[in-house]
């Protein structure tokens, strides 16, 4: 599995998009409480719901991995694990997978910096007054060294999309084909 990890706007929804679609890795979809933003599509970018079917779906056991993340809740649904697939996860989330499957997790950690971080922020629709706040607490929030493990950092500084992905796709080849041998 392919766990994605960055500070908001680094890039990790569009680089699991073009790693679904040019390699065929299935994208886990996560839940969540926040907003639905322009462009987003219910159960293909995320499942959007309610806090209160959130808090149900916590107390009912059906998550692997949950967060608390600018006041929304953010959780991967244990039927969304696809070994052979990828999830985007902030640190706390990873570090939980990687308790639970070790070996089997390949993490890649997407380095932007604030700048190209603010702009991206201000493309896609966020409140204005809301991102230096964001970027501020990503700081602390996706600070790499409190990883377990990290396989591949990235850094996605105006570079295309497509390159990004071919780079963390080969990386995770390697991996696997290294992994293999010790089976």
């Amino acid at each position: 599995m392919i766990i994605l990890i960055g500070s908001s706007a680094s890039g990790k929804t569009e680089i699991a998009n073009t790693l679904n679609q040019k390699f065929g890795i299935t994208k886990s979809v996560t839940t969540t409480t926040r907003f639905m933003r322009r462009n987003e599509i219910q159960n293909v970018h995320y499942n959007f719901v309610s806090k209160e079917k959130f808090l149900q779906m916590l107390n009912s056991d059906k998550f692997v991995e949950s967060t608390q993340y600018q006041s929304n809740y953010y959780g991967l649904e244990k039927k969304e694990v696809k070994i052979n697939g990828l999830s985007i996860l902030d640190i706390s989330g990873a570090n939980k997978l990687l308790k639970i499957f070790s070996d089997d997790i390949f993490v890649c950690y997407i380095s932007s910096s604030k700048n190209i971080r603010k702009e991206r922020m201000l493309k896609r629709g966020d409140d204005p007054e809301v991102i230096d706040k964001r970027i501020e607490s990503d700081n602390s929030l996706f600070d790499v060294s409190k990883l377990k493990k990290v396989n591949h950092v990235v850094l996605n500084e105006n570079r295309d999309l497509l390159n990004v992905s071919k780079e963390i796709f080969n990386e995770y080849k390697k991996w696997s084909k290294r992994r293999l041998k010790w089976l």
